[in-house]
């Protein structure tokens, strides 16, 4: 238990455009994920981390951007500033890893440096885990990348920065990072290099035989957590994308994913292996059982997870589909996720080419958004009102920042769960979206 820290400070209440709405004496102090306050007159108040977006840093005050746009400013803290900034910057960081799901229990080296990236530029602590790179930026809300997204990473000697480019030709800059940098980059090589050879190693054990060439094209098709279709699959070798399901599949799954396979775009069936080595030792999102199954493919897979991603759609939009069907290969495989392709509308009209396309992209896209979750899943599927139980409080600041759970959560169509009547509620499910 840390112990608690009181300070005294003026604080500001201010509109989203700026207004003064409320000035205070007060004591505060940060206790858990909160920050207490008891003004000098008045009844004391509590701000959860959860409420809280981001920390505006500035000379002699700093600020929390709360939800919905208003902001908290502390100032005249006089010598204890140095000492009250670092220990809510710090507090708010390890709360918003574990909160945006940017944390694994492996890695997680530190580096003060600078980020750019997208709309993001400034000042930003990178964090470097097992098999993704944290970043948390100073007036922005923290994101991850994965390493299996990243297609290179380089270093420019000219601005002095790593620069990593993504396979969605999405491009993230570290810098900044003085004397440091070379340990940065040497680390992020090397962390890229293992998760590449694991990643072919535990294809190579899946598919004993294939050549030293064959398993090389084969791990570049399936960095970690990124899906390959079973035409590219099978044109490593004809009828590879057969042996690694028969390898991985659970007795249990065979008939469900023979059916979700046969409902399948022809040749656009997909496979993805993630490694999941120290991800499940985390605490996720409440303890919701669905969440465990996927500990149990480490028994199957050693330290990875294979998950099938089914593109339901056809030519003729009478007939049930409009969904990418996520079985996971583990031993308790428990329910069966289905999301949305397209809105309704523009499922109906699209021409079929391109909306095989679109279905190949969603594959992508539903993939990333589970793998960027560490696969929680019921995040996606609580309703509205359970979300807003105290338990879930935590999933407030995920709903609004992190948009892998945003577009999952609209493009959810259901999940059912593995037992008798599965075939017919996902029928069902599939002919009522």
């Amino acid at each position: 238990m840390t112990a608690r820290v009181p300070f005294d400070a003026r604080l500001r209440l201010l509109t989203a455009d700026g207004r003064e709405c409320e000035r205070f004496q007060a004591t505060f102090e940060i206790c858990g994920d909160a920050v207490g306050i008891q003004p000098a007159s008045g009844a004391p108040s509590t701000v959860d981390f959860a409420e809280v977006d981001f920390l505006l840093p500035d000379e002699l005050r700093f600020g929390l951007a709360l939800e919905g746009g208003t902001r908290l400013e502390f100032s005249m803290l006089g010598r204890r500033f140095d000492e009250a900034f670092g220990l809510l910057s710090e507090r708010l960081r390890d709360f918003q890893n574990r909160a945006l799901f940017l944390d694994e229990a492996e890695g997680g080296e530190r580096f003060e440096g600078w980020v750019k990236a997208a709309d993001i530029s400034g000042a930003a602590e990178v964090r470097l885990y097992r098999t993704r790179l944290s970043a948390f930026p100073r007036e922005h809300v923290p994101f991850a990348i994965a390493l299996g997204e990243v297609a290179r990473a380089s270093f420019n000697e000219d601005r002095y920065a790593v620069d990593l480019e993504l396979r969605d030709g999405g491009r993230v800059s570290v810098g900044k990072l003085g004397r440091a940098t070379q340990a940065f980059f040497s680390l992020l090589e090397e962390r890229l290099s293992q998760l590449r050879g694991r990643v072919g190693d535990a294809l190579g054990s899946l598919a004993p035989g294939l050549s030293f060439g064959q398993t090389r094209q084969l791990a570049a098709l399936l960095p970690d957590g990124v899906p390959a279709i079973r035409r590219d699959i099978d044109g490593v070798v004809p009828g590879l994308f057969d042996r690694l399901t028969q390898a991985v599949l659970a007795p249990e799954l065979v008939d469900s994913v023979r059916f979700l396979d046969s409902r399948s775009l022809a040749g656009e069936q997909a496979l993805a292996f993630k490694e999941v080595h120290g991800l499940f030792n985390l605490d996720t999102d409440g303890g919701d059982d669905d969440d465990t199954d996927l500990a149990a493919g480490r028994v199957h897979l050693g330290d990875h997870l294979a998950f099938f991603l089914f593109p339901i759609a056809a030519a003729d939009r009478t007939l049930p589909g409009n969904a990418i069907a996520v079985e996971v290969a583990s031993r308790t495989g428990r329910a069966t996720y289905l999301f949305r392709i397209a809105a309704r509308a523009r499922y109906a009209s699209l021409p079929f080419d391109e909306l095989a396309a679109l279905a190949r992209t969603r594959v992508i896209e539903v993939a990333r958004d589970l793998v960027a979750l560490g696969f929680r899943r019921s995040p996606i599927h609580l309703s509205d009102e359970a979300i807003r139980q105290p338990r879930h409080q935590t999933l407030r600041l995920a709903l609004r920042h992190v948009p892998a759970l945003s577009a999952l959560r609209s493009a959810f169509i259901g999940r059912v769960i593995h037992g008798p009547g599965w075939r017919e509620r996902v029928e069902a499910l599939l002919a009522a979206d």
